[in-house]
C-alpha cells in the first residue's frame, strides 16, 4: 500500500497531496513503530494520519472524510474481510486485493478493484508448519512467516489506484455501486436468512451421512500444521510456477535490498528471508526491455530453484519485479 501511493504522488501536481488515515490500534509498541517509522520512509510525499480505531466516532470520521478505501491483506489469516464492507457501505470505491473473502465481497471493476495476488506453491511452507506443530514458533509467527512469502503485484495496484485517485466520476460510480451491494447483499436480514438456510443444508448432510462418520472423521493433521500453500492454494490469484513470466520494475521501491531487509516489519523473519546477494543476481538479470521466468533466472544464475522461487516472491512483494507486462507508453 505504501509503495502504490508513493508512486502515485510522484504524479500529482504541486498542490495536492495524498492522505493516508490509518485507524486501528497496535498489537504492541514493535508493531506501532513498524507502521509509523517504515511508513515515513517508504512515503516521504504522503501525509500520515493514524487514529485509534477503538474509538467508534473516529472509524465513522474516517469514513466520512476518505476518497478510497484500501485494503491488501496477504495472510491466511483473512477470511472473509468485515472492513471493505464497511468502507462500500460508506459510500466508497474500493481497492483491495484479490485474496480469499475479498474475492466474495468486492467485484472487480463494479465496486472498486481487486489487485492481483501471487503466493509460493505447494511445499514452500512445509518448513514453517513443522516448526509449528513442534512448538518451535507461535501461531501469530507461523502466519507471519507465511506472508513473507506472498506477493501483491505493486503494478496492477499502482495502475488501479491510478484510476481511483485521478477519475472522480469513476469513483462517484463505483462507490455508489458498493453501497447498493452492502445494503443489499450483506445486511444482517438478508445474512441470518443465509445462515438459518445453511444451517438447514448442514443437518441435511449431517443425518444423510451419519452413517459414515468413520469415513468422513478428521484422520490428517488440523490445517494450520499443514503446508499453508497447500491448505490456502485458492486464497491467492496465482501461483508461482515455472513458466510465470517476470517483468523488472523501475522507480517504484528506490531502498536497498539491505534496506527493506532490516526493516522491523520484515527482519522478524530473517531465518526465512532470501541471501541478499540472491536477490542482487537475480534482480540484475532483468532490464526495463526484457522478461524472464523461472526456468529461464535457473538456467543464468547457480542458484538453488528453491532458492530462486523465494528471491522472486521477496522482489514481487517489494516492487521490484512484477507479473504485469509494461504498459505502452
Amino acid at each position: 500500500m505504501y509503495l502504490a501511493i508513493e508512486e502515485c504522488s510522484k504524479q500529482l501536481k504541486e498542490n495536492q497531496t495524498i492522505h493516508i488515515i490509518q485507524t486501528g490500534w497496535y498489537a504492541n509498541d514493535f508493531v506501532k513503530d513498524a507502521f509509523i517509522k517504515e511508513g515515513l520512509e517508504v512515503c516521504p510525499s504522503v501525509k500520515f494520519h493514524f487514529l485509534n480505531g477503538k474509538d467508534q466516532d473516529n472509524k465513522h470520521i474516517t469514513l466520512a472524510a476518505g476518497d478510497i478505501f484500501m485494503s491488501l491483506s496477504d495472510n491466511i489469516q483473512e477470511t472473509f474481510g468485515l472492513t471493505p464492507l464497511e468502507g462500500m457501505a460508506a459510500g466508497l470505491p474500493v481497492l483491495v486485493s484479490d485474496w480469499d473473502g475479498y474475492k466474495s465481497t468486492v467485484r472487480d471493476k463494479v465496486d472498486g478493484f481487486r489487485v492481483k495476488t501471487i503466493s509460493l506453491p505447494q511445499g514452500y511452507g512445509e518448513d514453517i508448519a513443522q516448526r509449528y506443530m513442534m512448538g518451535d514458533i507461535n501461531y501469530d509467527l507461523y502466519v507471519g512467516l507465511s506472508v513473507q512469502k506472498v506477493g501483491i503485484d505493486i503494478k496492477d495496484c499502482v495502475d488501479k489506484l491510478k484510476i481511483l485517485i485521478t477519475d472522480n466520476e469513476k469513483r462517484k460510480e463505483f462507490g455508489k455501486s458498493a453501497k447498493i451491494r452492502a445494503k443489499e447483499d450483506f445486511n444482517w436480514p438478508v445474512i441470518l436468512s443465509m445462515y438459518r438456510n445453511l444451517s438447514t443444508e448442514l443437518n441435511k448432510i449431517r443425518k444423510t451421512e451419519s452413517s459414515n462418520y468413520e469415513k468422513f472423521c478428521l484422520k490428517n493433521l488440523p490445517s494450520d500444521r499443514l503446508d499453508p500453500f497447500f491448505t490456502f492454494s485458492s486464497y491467492p490469484s496465482i501461483t508461482l510456477n515455472s513458466k510465470t513470466p517476470l517483468y523488472k520494475l523501475e522507480n517504484i521501491n528506490n531502498l536497498s535490498f539491505n534496506e527493506i531487509l532490516k526493516f522491523k516489519s520484515v527482519e522478524y523473519a530473517k531465518r526465512d528471508l532470501p541471501l541478499e546477494n540472491n536477490l542482487k543476481s537475480i534482480y540484475e538479470l532483468f532490464s526495463i526491455d526484457n522478461k524472464f521466468n523461472i526456468d529461464e533466472v535457473i538456467s543464468k544464475l547457480n542458484i538453488p530453484e528453491a532458492n530462486v522461487y523465494e528471491a522472486i516472491i521477496w522482489l514481487i512483494k517489494f516492487g521490484y519485479l512484477t507479473t504485469e507486462r509494461k504498459s505502452d507508453g
